[in-house]
């Protein structure tokens, strides 16, 4: 329970007084001054006998107020005679608490002494409207009575500090509580918002902020406003503004539109003020300055650098061009800084370094940066650099910043290979086995190589000396030796091998071959016996086979033999004891089997038989077959002689282009005129001079190569192409069968031919073969006979063999009733001449007998 000091004891008397007071005092931080006091209260309040007069509140300390004016409450002042120190805290209800009123405001002041004015800013602004009801409650902060100012003896007024229970007396109260209290109104106030607005591309655009105006809103006021640059540019960006806005009363808000000009300028969002000053009638600017934002709708100019490759050349020097491309807003002036910088290339060595600055005025999309690269003749492989763009001006971005630059390496690496050595080892001693190392490319510098000896076959420190070290090309040297020392010995092992390996190879070199083969052949015979092929000619009229023994055997050694025909025959190609047993007498190493050759004027060709060794006597047969193969010495007769006339001149060939083969070669066998307009016709040549370039099959009608095929030609298109038209020339003379490619079997078509300069022409009808044959061409010949008498037959059938035509008559002048499909068989009804009656589905016609395989009697 906090007590409240009663310190002048007279009746409160009530009355309302509207003054024009000017009084400073604070709300918040912020300084207020002029503001108006809208109501002024002599109140009498008898705590200490509540049957006195008092406010018309029975449970409640405090002042019910009804407002007499419109305005917003702001601050609330009282006047005492003299002062105690205590803490006033003062509440602002809409009613009293006890009748269910809600806090609207507070404050809390220390009364400082005299016959002054003092009072407290409210926690909030209160709008008050004429009529309204307020609760004005008055709490102090003291627990215990005190003396006041004068001395005497204060008589305390206990105040609850609960709301609900203001104005509860404590003990014995007697003393009057009589203050002054009066309400003063919040003085205007203005602020002015910020304006956010996109600029356009042209045109304008009203970037409108609002002037708010708070507090005191029954006084007409006034405050001018002003535009001021702050990155923006008045005249450029936007149109400058200035002047007054009035406020009349009751008027709260009044806009300042600023024009802002559209363009499509990168440059940054954009900022200008507008500024507020010069309130009038006491108010204040709490918020005096609005924020325009001309936020940049346009592209960013961005830049970027391509990467380059050169080839570096053996001397002078070569430029790699790269292009620095800015794009995006290009209505402006952007400078970007570029620079070298190495890589794997390095500068003064293989390029001249650069830097500097590129400048790009406006619409400027790309310049260039020249780097100057140096040729050489070393192989260092493909080595690299960079051209690093930075520093980017007015606003503009990199969005690639590094141009690679590849200076290609054209000379050749320095390559290692090794050869393979054969040897033969001999029976004692050493022989050497010498191997080449042999260093292409580039020589201009010095490159190693190791190499060592490893067994395969061979054993090193019993065949051969195993050697290892490194060889050492100097500039210029292309090729080094290593020598392997090859023992020989008498001892029959068949051939072996060892290898020269080079590995680690420096300064880039490569090694292409890494493995030389040493073979050391062996010389010596395989111990036992052994029987040696021999090849002879029947005309030498004889020839042995020769059998070894090795080594030789201190007592007689015996073997069997048998001779068995071949290709060869006994008493036809040669004649021999064909079983038989050799007798090897002490110390001897070899004996032989003799045989004759028997000379004829066949031509035969070469023969063969063979011998078998069996039944040694001891020692081990270890070749125990050789074969004998006899040739023949006879030959094909020669060609006869072809006379060939004398011709004094030859007439001009047709006027028509020689026609290259697909296959890229030139031939002269062959003339073309492809039609106008027809592009991807082929001449694929097949046959050349009555020799087939290609397989024979290719013309696919046995009829046609009978015939005998001088030349022959291919017209085809990849592209589908209509060769329909085209005049075909083949060197030579005779007729021209054609094969259409879109015939299955291809039917041969005899055409109309005309012969100029020691050429045959005719106008094929499509793609497909033209073959020029030496004689009168019959399988597709139109017949111009008058079709023979018919013979019935009753026993005939027959298939064909190609696509062939079904005619009304015996005749290839008759008209044709359809196509007869190949490798198909029908009964056959009669027979004229070549012409075959057939039946094909209840339909009888005639088909060319040199398109049929017959069965039965067909005459």
């Amino acid at each position: 329970m906090f007590t409240h000091r009663i310190k002048y004891p007279y009746v409160m008397v009530l009355t309302v007084v509207v003054l024009a007071l000017l009084v400073v005092f604070n709300i918040g931080t912020r300084s207020v001054q002029a503001a108006t006091v809208r109501e002024e209260i002599n109140g009498a309040f008898n705590v200490a006998n509540p049957s006195q007069p008092a406010p018309p509140n029975t449970s409640d300390a405090g002042w019910i107020y009804t407002a007499t004016q419109t305005y917003t409450l702001g601050r609330i002042e009282f006047r005492f005679a003299n002062t105690n120190g205590v803490a006033i805290g003062i509440d602002i209800y809409n009613n009293a608490p006890a009748l269910g009123g809600v806090l609207l405001a507070t404050g809390t002041f220390t009364p400082v002494g005299g016959n002054v004015w003092e009072g407290t800013d409210l926690s909030a602004q209160i709008p008050v409207t004429a009529g309204q009801t307020l609760f004005i409650g008055v709490r102090d902060f003291y627990s215990s009575p005190t003396t006041n100012a004068g001395g005497a003896a204060a008589f305390p007024l206990y105040f609850s500090t609960t709301p609900s229970n203001y104005g509860t007396n404590g003990t014995a109260f007697n003393n009057l509580f009589r203050p002054i209290m009066r309400l003063i109104e919040t003085q205007a106030t203005f602020t002015i918002g910020d304006v956010t607005v996109t600029e356009g591309n042209a045109g304008t655009v009203n970037a409108v902020f609002a002037v708010t105006r708070a507090g005191d809103i029954n006084t007409a006021v006034s405050v001018d406003f002003a535009t001021a640059d702050v990155s923006a540019t008045a005249g450029v960006d936007y149109v400058a503004n200035a002047g007054t806005l009035n406020f009349g009363v009751g008027v709260l808000t009044q806009n300042v539109t600023v024009v802002v000009n559209g363009d499509v300028a990168f440059e940054g969002d954009e900022t200008f003020n507008v500024n507020l000053n010069n309130p009038s009638a006491g108010a204040v600017i709490t918020d005096g300055q609005g924020v325009g934002t001309i936020t940049n709708d346009d592209i960013v100019p961005t830049f970027t650098i391509n990467d380059v490759t050169v080839t570096e050349g053996n001397a002078g020097t070569v430029n790699a061009v790269f292009t620095v491309t800015r794009a995006g807003d290009l209505a402006g002036t952007n400078a970007v800084d570029f620079a070298t910088a190495n890589v794997s290339a390095t500068a003064g060595v293989d390029y001249i370094a650069n830097a500097g600055t590129l400048i790009f005025g406006p619409t400027v999309a790309a310049q260039t940066v020249t780097v100057v690269v140096n040729g050489d003749v070393l192989f260092e492989g493909d080595e690299t650099f960079n051209v690093n763009l930075n520093n980017p001006t007015n606003g503009a971005a990199i969005t690639d910043n590094q141009g690679v630059g590849t200076i290609t390496n054209d000379d050749g690496a320095p390559t290692f290979t090794i050869n393979d050595v054969t040897v033969t080892e001999g029976n004692a001693g050493t022989v050497n086995a010498v191997f080449t190392v042999t260093r292409a490319g580039d020589l201009s510098g010095t490159n190693a190589v190791d190499f060592t000896t490893a067994d395969v076959s061979a054993t090193a420190g019993v065949d051969y000396v195993g050697n290892a070290g490194t060889l050492t090309f100097g500039p210029t040297v292309a090729a080094q030796t290593i020598t392997v020392v090859v023992n020989g010995d008498a001892i029959f092992e068949g051939d072996e091998t060892f290898n020269v390996n080079l590995n680690n190879a420096t300064n880039g070199a490569i090694i292409t071959d890494n493995q030389g083969v040493g073979t050391i052949t062996n010389d010596d015979v395989p111990p036992g016996l052994s029987v040696n092929s021999v090849t002879v000619s029947e005309a030498a009229g004889a020839g042995n086979f020769t059998v070894t023994l090795n080594p030789a055997d201190a007592v007689n050694v015996t073997v069997d033999y048998t001779i068995t025909d071949g290709t060869a025959a006994n008493g036809v190609d040669y004649t021999a004891v064909m079983n038989g047993t050799l007798t090897f007498i002490a110390g001897d190493t070899a004996e032989t089997i003799p045989f004759a050759l028997i000379d004829n004027v066949l031509i035969d060709g070469s023969r063969a038989f063979t011998v078998t060794l069996n039944n040694s006597s001891g020692p081990v047969i270890t070749v125990g077959t050789g074969t004998a193969t006899i040739t023949d010495d006879e030959s094909l007769p020669p060609p006869p002689v072809v006379v060939v006339p004398v011709v004094v001149s030859f007439p001009p060939p047709p006027p028509v282009p020689l026609c290259a083969d697909f296959n890229g070669t030139t031939n002269t066998a062959v003339r073309a005129n492809i039609p106008p307009g027809v592009f991807g016709v082929h001449c694929r040549m097949i046959a050349e001079d009555g020799i087939f370039i290609r397989s024979a099959a290719e013309v696919g009608v046995q009829g046609v190569l009978d015939q005998g095929v001088v030349q022959a030609v291919d017209v085809f298109s990849p592209s589908n192409a209509n060769a329909a038209g085209s005049l075909i020339c083949l060197r030579g003379t005779g007729s021209i069968i054609f094969l259409a490619s879109n015939a299955a079997p291809r039917t041969p078509q005899v055409l109309p031919v005309s012969v100029q300069g020691g050429y045959t022409c005719a106008t094929i009808p499509g793609t497909g073969i033209v073959v020029l044959v030496g004689s009168a061409a019959s399988p597709a010949a139109a017949s111009t006979t008058t079709a023979a008498s018919s013979i019935a037959l009753t026993d005939c059938r027959v298939t064909t063999t190609h696509q062939v035509r079904l005619r009304e008559q015996p005749s290839s002048d008759s008209a044709v009733l359809t196509t007869l499909p190949y490798d198909v068989s029908y009964t056959a009804t009669a027979r004229a001449g070549e012409w075959i009656q057939v039946i094909e589905s209840n339909r009888q016609g005639w088909v060319s007998a040199t398109y049929l395989n017959t069965s039965g009697s067909c005459g």
